[in-house]
């Protein structure tokens, strides 16, 4: 596998796949584009149907667990990645995570400006934050069965990373009109992001997010002698999130066997 800086694979680009993505026009229009699938999405039906189910959603895991689903009522605001960031997640998924760079794509294919909407996950995204480590699944599943039972096409996952990144991601597929090469309107497909996380995760996440900024557009190694090198800010932030996870989880007991009890003393004040 050839490492190469942003900078050299901006140039093997040009020169071997004709895109340069330091033009003018380029910039601009993705800009457009990203501005317009932005606005498709946030007015879509299905995002209007969503917000509408949160409060019943929400509702229903108080009333299993005794608590708030959500530290504040989530919107579906939905927020972009710039140009530039574009350019390092092309980066990243063609060249430093492709083992086969340059001889071969990655295993879905090149990623370029003609089909970057349809590629890249997370281009379109928005986050919401649970109060309990178990909010993050619930919300994930019950927006999985409400995309089922309307026939949208969706899909979602688990992260849970080494250096501590929690947090479950759901995609929703909508068709959008974009313009081409030669600035003509075509339909493409359009991922949108809901990340959801916890409180916890969520303010570790602000403290270490400028480190991970900088680290990922690194080549991935399978080095691991960070993991004892517990005066790096690599370790220290890692094993935090790590730490605040077990922490989310015995909370989660503790709520449990708070509830339990409550319930117990509620049977036996309604006997006597």
């Amino acid at each position: 596998m050839t490492q190469m800086s942003i900078g050299e694979y901006l140039q093997w680009v040009k020169t071997n796949q004709g895109h340069d993505y330091e033009s003018t026009e380029n910039n601009n229009r993705f800009n457009t584009n990203i501005r317009t699938i932005q606005g498709t999405i946030a007015d879509s039906a299905i995002v209007r149907e969503i917000e509408g189910k949160l409060s019943e959603w929400a509702h229903e895991y108080e009333e299993e667990t005794d608590s708030l689903l959500f530290m504040h009522r989530p919107v579906l605001r939905f927020e972009t990645k710039t140009y530039q960031a574009t350019i390092d997640k092309i980066f990243r998924v063609n060249c430093l995570w492709n083992k086969e760079f340059p001889d071969n794509p990655p295993q879905s294919g090149w990623i370029t400006p003609e089909n970057v909407f349809s590629s890249i996950n997370d281009l379109v995204r928005t986050y919401w934050v649970c109060k309990f480590i178990d909010g993050p699944k619930f919300i994930t599943e019950k927006l999985a069965a409400y995309c089922q039972c309307k026939g949208i096409k969706h899909n979602s996952y688990s992260q849970e990373r080494d250096e501590g990144y929690y947090a479950y991601h759901f995609y929703i597929y909508f068709d959008v009109q974009v313009l081409d090469a030669g600035w003509n309107e075509v339909n493409t497909v359009a991922i949108a992001e809901i990340q959801v996380t916890t409180q916890m995760q969520e303010v570790l996440k602000e403290l270490t997010h400028q480190y991970f900024e900088v680290t990922r557009l690194e080549p991935k190694s399978s080095d691991n002698k960070w993991k004892w090198e517990v005066n790096s800010n690599r370790f220290r932030s890692a094993y935090m999130c790590h730490t605040l996870h077990l922490l989310e989880a015995i909370i989660l007991d503790l709520r449990k066997k708070a509830l339990e009890s409550n319930r117990k003393l509620k049977g036996d004040d309604d006997e006597t």
